[in-house]
C-alpha cells in the first residue's frame, strides 16, 4: 500500500511590536509573520517549506550622544539626526523550500531560498556640498536574493562522511539623493547596481574511536562582486576567495567530555562596507580587502551534583580585520586594521533548583586588542578594539509553575571604549540590569499565549552600546530606563493526518 501524504506539522507566528522609544526620536514599530510546513512525501523524505515576512514602517534613529549630554539627560537624540528626521524603513520576505532524505547508509539534505528586501533610509550623515543644515544623505535599497545548499552524508559505521555546494546571489540596486525631513528630493547622487555571486564546496569527515572523535573538514569560497554604475566611471568587479580549513578532537570521560579545535576564516565585506567610500566616490572600494583569521578552542562540558558546567577558552588571531574607522550620522566607513588578536575564556553552570525550575549562569572574559594598526602615521598596536566589554556575566532563573512560564535574568557589563585611540569610555553596568518576563502557558492547538515584561526593573541609567569612532565624541547610546511591554503570541499547530 502506498504511504499517506500528510502534514506532519505546521505553526503560524505572528506579531506586532509598537515602541514609543526611551530617547526623543526613537519611536519603532515592527510588523513580523512565519509560516512553516513540514510534509512527509515518502517514509523517507519530508519536504520542509517556510515563509517570513517582516514590515518596519518606520525605525526612528536618535544617533548617539556625547559623553557631557548622555551624563546630562541620557533621553534626548543628536541634534542632527532630530533635524533630518534620520531613520529607516524596512520591507522583507523570504521563501524556502528543503527536503531532506534519508535512505540507509545515505542522508541528503537540499535547501533553496528567495528573498527580498527593501529599504528607505534617510541618513543623519550631511548629503554632499552645498549641504544645508536640514538636508541628509537619503539611501535606497531594493535587494533580490537567491541560494542552494545541497549536502550528501554517507554513514560508515560510527564514522561518517559529509560532502555539498553552498551558491548565493544577490542583486542591489543602490540610490542616494538628498533628503529634507526624511523626504528625497533632486538628481540622484548615485545609482549603481551591486550584483555579488559566490561559490562554496565543503567536505567534512568524522572519525569515532571509543571514547574519541576525530572531526576535519575543508571548505573553499569564492565570491565575485560586480558594480554596474549609470552615473559615473565607478563600474568594475572584484573576486575574492580562499580555502578555509578545520579539525577538532574530543573525548568522551564517562559523564564528561572535553574537546580541542582549530580552523581558519575567510570574511568578505558586505556590500554595504564596499560601497561606503568617505571619498563620496561610486563604485567598490577597491582597498577594502576580506579578513581572514585563525582559531584555537580548548573546553570541558560535565554534569555535576546540581546540575551541568562549562568551560571553554579560545584564541583568535586576525589578518586584514574589517574595521570601521569613521562614522558620520548613522553612515560608517570601512578599513582593514593589519593585526587584531581576541583571547578568552567563558564559563557556564545550570543548576535545577526544583523540578521545572533552573537557574543559569554565565561570564565571559574577552582580551581582544590591536596587534598591529597604523591610522594616520599614529600606531594602535596594543590598545583595545572598540564596542567589545572586557567582562559580560549574566545570572537567570526560568522554569514553570503551573501554566505560568517565568523567565528573571540579570546582567552585568564592565568599561568598553567607543573608539580605536581609546579615547572615549563607556562605564561598566555597575550593580547590572534586571529584567522579568512572565508567560501564560497554551494548551491546545490553537495557542493564544499572552505575555508581560518589565525590562531594567530598577531603571538603572547605562550605555547600552557605543557607535565605534563616531565623530565628534558622538559614540554614546543610552540603554533605555524601566521599560514594559505586554501582548500575546498566536501559533497554530497542525495535526498529524
Amino acid at each position: 500500500m502506498a504511504p499517506r501524504h500528510r502534514a506532519r506539522h505546521s505553526d503560524r507566528p505572528e506579531f506586532l511590536t509598537k515602541n514609543d522609544g526611551y530617547r526623543d526620536h526613537s519611536a519603532t514599530e515592527q510588523r513580523r509573520a512565519q509560516y512553516a510546513l513540514a510534509y512527509r512525501w515518502r517514509p523517507s523524505t519530508t519536504i520542509i517549506a517556510r515563509a517570513a515576512w517582516a514590515n518596519d514602517p518606520f525605525a526612528d534613529n536618535p544617533g548617539a550622544l556625547t559623553a557631557t549630554e548622555a551624563a546630562a539627560t541620557p533621553t534626548v537624540s543628536a541634534p542632527n539626526n532630530l533635524l533630518r528626521n534620520a531613520g529607516k524603513a524596512v520591507r522583507q520576505k523570504q521563501f524556502s523550500l528543503g527536503l531532506d532524505d534519508a535512505r540507509g547508509e545515505w542522508t541528503t539534505e537540499v535547501r533553496l531560498w528567495l528573498l527580498t528586501r527593501a529599504l528607505v533610509n534617510p541618513l543623519a550623515a550631511p548629503a554632499p556640498a552645498p549641504n544645508p543644515a536640514d538636508e541628509g544623505l537619503w539611501v535606497g535599497l531594493d535587494r533580490l536574493g537567491t541560494g542552494l545548499r545541497a549536502s550528501t552524508t554517507r554513514r560508515l559505521g560510527v564514522h561518517h562522511l559529509t560532502a555539498g555546494i553552498d551558491l548565493q546571489s544577490s542583486r542591489d540596486d543602490r540610490t542616494n539623493r538628498r533628503h529634507r525631513q526624511g523626504t528625497p528630493f533632486g538628481p540622484l547622487l548615485l545609482d549603481q547596481r551591486e550584483t555579488v555571486g559566490e561559490v562554496g564546496l565543503f567536505a567534512q569527515a568524522t572519525i569515532v574511536r571509543g571514547a574519541w572523535q576525530v572531526r576535519s573538514g575543508m571548505r573553499w569560497d569564492n565570491t565575485s562582486f560586480d558594480v554596474a554604475d549609470a552615473l559615473g566611471s565607478g563600474s568594475g568587479k572584484r573576486s575574492m576567495a580562499a580555502v578555509s580549513g578545520s579539525a577538532s578532537i574530543t573525548r568522551a570521560m564517562g559523564p564528561a567530555t572535553s574537546w580541542a579545535s582549530v580552523s581558519t576564516a575567510f570574511e568578505t565585506p558586505t556590500t554595504t562596507e564596499l560601497a561606503n567610500q568617505p571619498d563620496g566616490r561610486t563604485g567598490l572600494n577597491r582597498v577594502l580587502d576580506p579578513q581572514r583569521s585563525v582559531s584555537l578552542e580548548v573546553g570541558l562540558r560535565s554534569p555535576v551534583a546540581f546540575g551541568q558546567i562549562e568551560a571553554a577558552a579560545w584564541n583568535t588571531s586576525t589578518r586584514d580585520a574589517i574595521t570601521p574607522f569613521q562614522e558620520i550620522g548613522g553612515r560608517s566607513y570601512y578599513t582593514n586594521a593589519g593585526r587584531t588578536r581576541t583571547r578568552g575564556v567563558e564559563a557556564a553552570a545550570q543548576a535545577t533548583l526544583r523540578p521545572g525550575i533552573v537557574a543559569l549562569a554565565t561570564v565571559t572574559v574577552t582580551d581582544a586588542t590591536f596587534r598591529d594598526y597604523l591610522v594616520n602615521g599614529v600606531q594602535l598596536a596594543g590598545r583595545r578594539v572598540a564596542g567589545i566589554p572586557r567582562t559580560v556575566a549574566r545570572l537567570g532563573i526560568r522554569g514553570g509553575i503551573g501554566r505560568l512560564a517565568l523567565d528573571a535574568d540579570h546582567a552585568f557589563a564592565s568599561v568598553q571604549y567607543a573608539d580605536d585611540a581609546n579615547t572615549f569610555e563607556a562605564a561598566g553596568w555597575g550593580a547590572g540590569i534586571t529584567g522579568l518576563r512572565l508567560r501564560w502557558i497554551p494548551r491546545g492547538r490553537h495557542a493564544l499565549a499572552p505575555f508581560v515584561s518589565v525590562q531594567n526593573i530598577f531603571n538603572r541609567r547605562v550605555i547600552g552600546s557605543v557607535t565605534v569612532n563616531g565623530t565628534f565624541g558622538r559614540v554614546f547610546e543610552p540603554a533605555a530606563g524601566r521599560f514594559i511591554s505586554g501582548g500575546a503570541s498566536f501559533r497554530l499547530l497542525g495535526g498529524e493526518g
